[in-house]
């Protein structure tokens, strides 16, 4: 017999899938929160907030609507944290695209900075006893530095 017999064609993808993290807020005060953004070079299947690292606070479950692609969450600082360094940390062994590829390595998220803790004070007075005509220096010190104070906060 002469000539070619072809096979039915066939699909490889041996592509791993890959991932940036992205949030919306970097520098998180009291109160606030952070979207949190993964996206994936092709669609995956698998991730869970179990997969990130979270330091010093809380990721809420993550959802996609487009398929796998574009992953969000919430990011909820912990109280009374000060800390100018965290990352995210996603392990991509947690995923897998179509043809079955599990990710691999971990992704990092650019730093971001946490000042949760809410400023104190003390009240000093210089004169604890006062008769008619005398007067008190009051003096506030804050555990770090404040503004918009004035005396009408004071009651």
């Amino acid at each position: 017999g002469q000539g070619l017999v072809s096979s039915d064609n066939f699909a490889i993808d041996t592509q791993l899938p890959t991932a940036t993290i992205q949030l919306s807020d970097t520098a998180l005060r009291a109160g606030e929160t952070s979207v949190v953004t993964i996206t994936f070079s092709e669609a995956v299947s698998g991730l869970t907030r179990e997969a990130l690292s979270a330091p010093n606070g809380t990721l809420s479950e993550l959802i996609t609507t487009d398929g796998g692609i574009t992953w969000t969450g919430t990011y909820t600082p912990n109280a009374d944290v000060t800390d100018a360094t965290n990352q995210l940390v996603l392990n991509q062994t947690w995923v897998r695209d179509a043809a079955g590829n599990i990710g691999q390595g971990l992704v990092e998220s650019d730093n971001f900075a946490i000042d949760t803790k809410l400023p104190t004070a003390t009240i000093q007075l210089s004169d604890t006893a006062l008769k008619a005509g005398e007067a008190s220096t009051v003096t506030i010190t804050f555990s770090e530095a404040v503004s918009g104070l004035t005396r009408e906060a004071l009651s």
